[in-house]
């Protein structure tokens, strides 16, 4: 199942991601750059994964303006569902909304989760007719990770050698030692660090 997850998650190649603008300034020459995965890179991602006769989707409609996707997934002979929702969306509307939906439920199976951590960013825009669209791609940039006390500890614990331990906090912020949640890990951590 770890393997399944590790394989849904992954990230997508850049042509499969799209970016919108979100909000603007007032005279739209700048947008807050928004960036998620197309349906039709979710649906090659559930079909190399699980195969394309082990998934399916069902919407149905919630209140006046909202789809609700569910997303199943056989596992081990069952069907798995897990659902989301979204509004229609002002393009298109109903197929905006179900578009939209799926894109959330996908979440839910990890699928383009990491979009999340993507950084917000202001970026150049142009006007065109009513809309207002992205004047050029912008480059996708992540957060740095960051670690609860649990987490930190679970690595901690996997770690069994001075090497895997910092090999397992390095790609985390350098502020991580900083951290008030790796503080708290400090006498664990001198400790594996001394073995």
């Amino acid at each position: 199942m770890e393997n399944l997850y590790k394989r849904l998650s992954e990230p997508f190649d850049e042509e499969d991601l799209e970016w919108r603008c979100g909000a603007t300034n007032a005279d739209k020459t700048k947008c807050l750059a928004l960036v998620y995965v197309t349906n039709r890179a979710i649906m090659n991602r559930l079909d190399e994964v699980v195969g394309f006769d082990n998934w399916q989707t069902s919407f149905r409609r919630h209140g006046d303006k909202g789809v609700i996707c569910t997303l199943s997934i056989k596992l081990g002979g069952d069907w798995v569902h897990k659902e989301d929702g979204a509004e229609d969306s002002d393009i298109e509307s109903v197929k905006g909304g179900i578009s939209d939906s799926m894109k959330r439920a996908a979440v839910q199976w990890g699928i383009g989760r990491y979009l999340y951590n993507a950084e917000a960013s202001w970026e150049p825009a142009k006007a065109v007719g009513k809309c207002t669209i992205l004047a050029s791609r912008p480059a996708l940039k992540l957060k740095p990770r960051k670690l609860t006390v649990s987490q930190a500890c679970a690595l901690l614990a996997k770690a069994t050698t001075t090497d895997e331990l910092r090999n397992t906090f390095q790609g985390f912020p350098g502020n991580i030692k900083a951290d008030v949640e790796v503080i708290a890990l400090k006498d664990e951590l001198k400790s594996k660090l001394t073995n």
